[in-house]
């Protein structure tokens, strides 16, 4: 995701714990469209998946949601 995220021609919702404060800073001193959830999204759940998604969806109406995450190990 990392090519898809710095190409900055999307904005990028990311969970939290993510990145640290300072990636995200960074990101955003590079005019990278970036929003971050101020809690845990349990993507084992679907409640709160819908509820992230929900949110994004406010955030950005009429557009394409892509998800992505890594299985738990």
């Amino acid at each position: 995701m990392k090519p898809f995220i710095e190409s900055g021609k999307y904005p990028i919702w990311l969970n939290e714990g993510v990145v640290s404060q300072s990636e995200l800073a960074d990101l955003r001193a590079r005019n990278i469209e970036v929003s971050n959830f101020h809690y845990v999204v349990d993507i084992d759940d679907e409640e709160s998946r819908e509820e992230a998604l929900f949110t994004i969806a406010e955030h950005h109406p009429n557009e394409r949601i892509w998800s992505e995450s890594r299985p738990k190990l």
